[in-house]
């Protein structure tokens, strides 16, 4: 059950009459701020009362006691039935309210230098430092604790003159080229980030006939590159390699040629498609390597599926809820699909949670070209690589819709019970009330609708 609130106060409950809004909304995708958006009426008790902009005055949601939304509201529009749409944005967000200033891992000893501040040179303490330089430059409100970051010491080499916001740093110099998930959250009064490369395995299936009701796959072609032109990112002065002092040749499946290299294959098959990319390798031949492990995954299309799922936690608590960056298995056997995916953007229906929608595996047009990289090395790694899908058949998709209604009515008689509610994992016996849910050893999910006594 999803519960929402404003100040503190409770905006949205469905327990409470008059604590309901009209519609809610949650978009989220992975290493970006969500956005939440609702419609309240005029009768509502917080009507009236939102403060825009202000991160001291927040709206928080919450899935079963657990936050998957906070942050601030960026304006209110009036329509002509008087209710008002208000939208808001996910705390991740204030990493914009700061700016970078120019810097590098290294001093710029030109003739006319473009910044003098040198910053830490190894991922760790340069991550550390970027989100310092944040919380030193916002208000206390808006500033972050960093609880981890995997990565190590490794040296890197970074630099900026233009003057980018946090987030976009963080982002383009961190989170994309090293693979990371940034969540953020909110314990005691403050701000959290946390950044893993580690996957969130889940054991919630997404399977046909059990909770799909529907999907759409992608191979997504845009991001095929068959030729890197390779170069030091960061620029640094202290004798970087140059790629193109490598000797010229075949290497493997690729063949090196002046300033870059190609697949032999994929250039074959769709011809050369050349990217310039950054590389931090500290030797000519670490450089050569990571140009060819590169070239191993961006030669395959991205593949991407979007689904209607039916999140099976709303119906059992004891099954973990979806969240973003969460690896989970997708199955459907007539199709031929068995394969680990990311589930990597969202639409939440706070209201009603059974036309609730995932994307899993690459977002198509929101993935940097290294977000891609890493998809599909994990992919894989961990599973084969997903096959041709055809309509779903009329009975596996009307399956789903009966554990989406199952989910839904179960929802239903829990608010009917107050909340109060068991979820048995045998054969239950007597006494049980309305709203107590049996989840049967295959899956099915049963509901209690009248009461028993012992």
């Amino acid at each position: 059950m999803y519960i929402a609130y404003y100040d503190g106060e409770v905006l949205h409950d469905p327990r409470l009459a008059g604590s309901v809004l009209t519609s809610c909304s949650m978009d989220g995708e992975v290493n970006e701020a969500p956005s939440l958006t609702f419609e309240i009426q005029p009768t509502h008790p917080l009507y009236g009362t939102f403060v825009p902009l202000d991160p001291r005055h927040e709206v928080v949601v919450e899935e079963d006691g657990t936050e998957i939304f906070r942050g601030r509201i960026l304006d209110d529009s009036r329509d002509i039935t008087t209710a008002t749409v208000i939208k808001c944005e996910g705390q991740l967000a204030y990493l914009n309210d700061s700016i970078v200033r120019p810097y590098g891992t290294y001093a710029d000893t030109s003739d006319e230098p473009q910044w003098t501040t040198v910053v830490p040179g190894t991922r760790h303490a340069y991550v550390e430092w970027l989100i310092d330089q944040h919380n030193a430059s916002t208000d206390a409100v808006k500033q972050f604790d960093l609880l981890s970051v995997e990565v190590d010491e490794t040296p890197l080499t970074r630099s900026s003159t233009v003057w980018p916001t946090t987030a976009t740093e963080l982002l383009d110099k961190v989170l994309d080229p090293l693979g990371l998930v940034c969540d953020a959250g909110y314990s005691d009064g403050t701000r959290t980030l946390t950044m893993r490369k580690t996957a969130h395995m889940m054991p919630q299936p997404v399977e046909l006939g059990r909770n799909i009701i529907s999907f759409e796959p992608e191979d997504d072609y845009e991001s095929v590159i068959t030729c890197i032109i390779p170069y030091p990112s960061g620029g640094s002065s202290q004798n970087p390699p140059d790629f193109s002092t490598y000797p010229d040749g075949v290497l493997g499946n690729c063949f090196k040629s002046g300033d870059r290299m190609w697949n032999l294959d994929a250039a074959s098959k769709y011809g050369i498609i050349e990217e310039r990319r950054g590389y931090d390798a500290a030797t000519l031949d670490g450089m050569v390597q990571q140009v060819m492990d590169d070239l191993a995954v961006r030669v395959q299309p991205v593949q991407s599926l979007e689904a209607k799922v039916v999140d099976l936690h709303h119906a059992d608590g004891s099954i973990p809820a979806i969240r973003l960056g969460d690896m989970l298995r997708v199955t459907s056997k007539p199709h031929g699909i068995d394969q680990w995916m990311m589930a990597s953007k969202c639409h939440l229906d706070i209201c009603d949670p059974s036309n609730s929608t995932w994307n899993f595996g690459a977002v198509k047009g929101s993935l940097t070209k290294s977000n891609v990289t890493q998809m599909i090395a994990v992919e894989a790694e961990l599973t084969d690589v997903i096959q041709q899908v055809g309509p779903i058949a009329d009975e596996a998709q009307q399956a789903a819709q009966d554990a989406a209604q199952a989910a839904s009515d179960a929802a239903a008689a829990v608010l009917a019970a107050d909340g109060k509610t068991r979820v048995f994992t045998s054969m239950p016996v007597p006494p049980y009330s309305v709203g107590d849910i049996w989840v049967v050893g295959d899956g099915t999910i049963l509901y209690c609708i009248n009461e028993e006594e012992s």
